[in-house]
């Protein structure tokens, strides 16, 4: 049994090129619609991160930089950190009270803020209050 395996092996590589078993199921697969759409996203996916490496290059580049940085610089890293949370915190707060996150909503004719939804039963729902 393994001697009949082995010597089946040896003979497709004293085969010919293109007449070898792995060449006959790849020239039927070859044949199939579903091959050449997959090769066509193959060439949509190939094109994509070809024009996206100079921008993924500069970013890893930055990122790399950053984790240098980091490592030499542990106080700076933090200070950067308080700093970034300090102002993303200052600019939710503007947002509420310039009443951003707020939905206009109105009810015959009057003018409301709708300060949170909820879905129950599948019917939405919105609680008014007033200001």
């Amino acid at each position: 049994m393994f001697r009949q395996l082995t010597d089946k092996v040896v003979k497709q590589f004293e085969t010919p090129e293109g007449a070898r078993s792995a060449d006959l199921d790849f020239s039927l697969v070859r044949k199939g619609s579903q091959f050449w759409v997959q090769q066509a996203e193959n060439e949509k996916l190939f094109a994509t991160n070809d024009a996206v490496a100079p921008g993924s290059q500069v970013l890893g580049d930055v990122a790399e930089s950053g984790a240098r940085l980091a490592q030499e610089f542990p106080g700076l890293t933090i200070a950067a950190t308080q700093a970034s949370l300090a102002i993303t915190a200052l600019g939710a707060a503007a947002a509420i009270k310039t009443g951003a996150d707020l939905l206009p909503a109105s009810f015959r004719g009057i003018a409301f803020d709708c300060l949170y939804t909820r879905e129950v039963l599948a019917r939405d729902t919105v609680v008014y209050e007033y200001p």
